[in-house]
C-alpha cells in the first residue's frame, strides 16, 4: 500500500511539473545586443535581437532581467557577456515576469535556463 501511495504521488508530481514547464516558452536563437547591471541591488538585464517574448505571461519584451545576487546570477551573466562578445546566438527559458518593485517601470520576463549555441535541443 506505502509503493502504492508514493507511486500515485510520484505520479501527479511528474503531471504537475509538465503542466509548469508547458507554460514556459523558449525563444528562438537571438543575438544578445546589450548587458546591464544595477551595482546596488544586483538586477541584470540583458537586451536580444528580434521580437518580443514573455508575451503569454503578459510581460512582452526584448529584455529579460534577473538578480545577479542569485547564487546561479553571476553565472547567468558571465555565459551572456561570453555569448555577447564571442557572437554565438542564446535560448531564454522565459518562466515568468521579474518582480517590479519600482513603479511606472514596465513589466518584463524572467528566464531559468540559457542554452548558449546550437545543437544542444535543435539547430539554428
Amino acid at each position: 500500500m506505502k509503493n502504492l501511495t508514493y507511486s500515485l504521488l510520484l505520479i501527479i508530481y511528474l503531471g504537475l511539473t509538465n503542466v509548469v514547464l508547458a507554460l514556459d516558452e523558449l525563444t528562438d536563437p537571438r543575438q544578445v545586443t546589450g548587458i546591464a547591471c544595477h551595482v546596488y541591488d544586483g538586477e541584470c538585464a540583458v537586451a536580444l535581437s528580434g521580437e518580443s517574448f514573455g508575451v503569454q505571461h503578459q510581460c512582452a519584451s526584448t529584455q529579460a532581467r534577473w538578480d545577479s545576487f542569485d547564487p546561479n546570477g553571476k553565472a547567468m551573466l558571465a555565459l551572456l557577456t561570453s555569448a555577447q562578445n564571442t557572437g554565438k546566438n542564446v535560448r531564454l527559458n522565459i518562466h515568468d515576469c521579474f518582480p517590479n518593485i519600482a513603479p511606472g517601470r514596465p513589466n518584463v520576463p524572467t528566464f531559468n535556463f540559457v542554452i548558449i549555441g546550437c545543437g544542444v535541443i535543435d539547430e539554428c
